[in-house]
């Protein structure tokens, strides 16, 4: 089986390295896709982990997604690699979890999952269907690292999803010390993580701005918000940015909260919710999705920079 994956999508076409989770657009406009080229699927709101800065706001008591209602919203979809990370609340916890990764893969989806450090160690996924695997570190300390076993390992690749703010500095310098990939999300101000004032952000941003500039940063990479919390656009000279930066959220992503039935922009945008019942979820992103012309070619994912 091919480990690169290609597909054509409106004005631009689309390349997936499975193995690496590095993606590349071709084409000179990048403003017309004709669907979403990857999608954060929240499949359950049940969660017994309790963090306080979780944004979800999940809990023992939250309900799972109908597997009946994901079949639905993913119908008018076309059957491309196009990227699926499934999350919640922890997706480990939905008793439909396989069939839910045999239908995605099943269309040609790359489904990637996230799941937290602190159950990964009692429950790592063991499905060779998903690609990639997020571990979100919240607040954990660089001696609690779960280990995970090589020969437990049926997906290409990890990621560890460190929270601005939230995880310490100690932790995410272990990680990028020993040649791991580092995700790097901006602190949501939202669900249980609301707060009259984040975070101080100030020391994550002058530590990361030191490991671009140190010629070895390690292999990381940042969301929208963290790249606006942390004032990263001008840590690059400009050729370099646009190697790196794909576009703001919503241009060509979105997030499917199935748990709610509703599509939203992302998973930080909840204000301007569309029922799956009242809209097809390829009618929703090709009406309203942001439209980014400012980059020609782009390269985007994990990058080494």
């Amino acid at each position: 089986m091919s480990l690169v994956k290609s597909y054509r999508n409106g004005t631009y076409r689309v390349q997936i390295n499975t193995e690496t989770g590095s993606k590349y657009f071709f084409g000179d406009d990048l403003s017309g896709p004709d669907f979403p080229d990857s999608i954060d699927l929240k499949i359950t709101d049940h969660c017994l982990c309790g963090c306080p800065f979780c944004y979800e706001g999940s809990s023992p008591k939250g309900q799972h997604a109908s597997t009946r209602i994901i079949r639905e919203i993913f119908s008018c979809l076309p059957e491309e690699p196009i990227e699926v990370a499934i999350g919640g609340g922890d997706p480990l916890d939905h008793i439909d979890l396989d069939e839910i990764i045999d239908f995605l893969t099943g269309r040609g989806h790359i489904v990637n999952m996230t799941v937290s450090a602190y159950d990964i160690g009692r429950n790592i996924p063991k499905s060779d269907k998903i690609s990639g695997l997020g571990v979100s570190l919240g607040s954990l300390d660089p001696e609690h690292i779960p280990y995970i076993p090589e020969e437990s390992k049926v997906w290409k690749q990890t990621v560890w999803h460190a929270i601005a703010g939230v995880t310490p500095l100690g932790t995410i310098t272990e990680l990028l010390d020993r040649g791991d990939r580092v995700l790097v999300l901006g602190y949501k101000n939202m669900g249980r993580g609301r707060r009259e004032v984040i975070p101080d952000l100030r020391p994550y941003e002058i530590f990361f701005k030191s490991r671009i500039h140190s010629g070895k940063p390690g292999i990381m990479s940042f969301d929208e918000l963290g790249v606006q919390q942390l004032r990263l656009s001008g840590t690059l000279m400009q050729n370099q940015w646009d190697l790196i930066w794909l576009g703001p959220e919503f241009s060509h992503s979105m997030f499917i909260d199935a748990v709610a039935g509703k599509f939203y922009p992302s998973s930080t945008e909840r204000e301007h919710g569309v029922s799956w019942e009242t809209q097809t979820v390829l009618s929703y992103f090709k009406k309203n999705h942001v439209k980014d012309i400012n980059r020609n070619r782009q390269i985007a994912g994990i990058s080494e920079i």
